[in-house]
């Protein structure tokens, strides 16, 4: 599996009387150290990176024609704009094998991500799961609940979101 940007995949494993959640993918974005370290020593004087307590992770383009320019992921596929301010298109990659007890797959944007953790989300599809609906429907369940909770959220907005839920057999 590979990914850019602030979308994330997690990987759900039924023990019997409970569902685990495993996140198999990165976030690239300000608060992910590792991210946020190469964009403030590679790109110092090209990018501000907003990452203090109370800030969102972005980058803040300071120089030439983007200047004021924000955006929120440190990778993207096919950024022109950005990669000359450090914006890579090297995907992360993870390899990974399902094990029996392996019951569920979902990818989902930031704005899935921004109000529920894996185990959230891996509790809701199987619980849709086990009501009968379908692998598309559950996405369906899970994107509406995130929408809904970011607009009660303290910002009252929810943010780009989309999910796709993989049941296994």
């Amino acid at each position: 599996m590979a990914n850019v940007g602030d979308s994330t995949a997690v990987l759900g494993t039924d023990n019997g009387a409970s569902y685990t959640s495993k996140t198999l993918t990165v976030r690239h974005n300000g608060h992910n150290a590792e991210e946020a370290k190469r964009m403030k020593e590679g790109y110092a004087g090209k990018v501000n990176l907003k990452d203090g307590a109370h800030e969102d992770g972005y980058l803040q383009v300071v120089t030439g024609p983007w200047q004021g320019y924000e955006l929120s992921v440190t990778r993207a596929l096919g950024h022109k704009h950005m990669s000359d301010h450090g914006v890579l298109t090297e995907p992360y990659v993870v390899t990974f094998e399902a094990s029996k007890d392996d019951c569920c797959l979902v990818m989902a944007s930031d704005g899935v991500w921004d109000v529920m953790d894996g185990q959230e989300a891996v509790n809701r599809v199987m619980e849709a799961a086990s009501e009968g609906k379908t692998a598309a429907q559950a996405a369906k369940m899970l994107v509406e609940e995130a929408v809904e909770l970011g607009v009660k959220s303290p910002c009252g907005e929810a943010d780009n979101t989309s999910a796709i839920v993989v049941f296994f057999a």
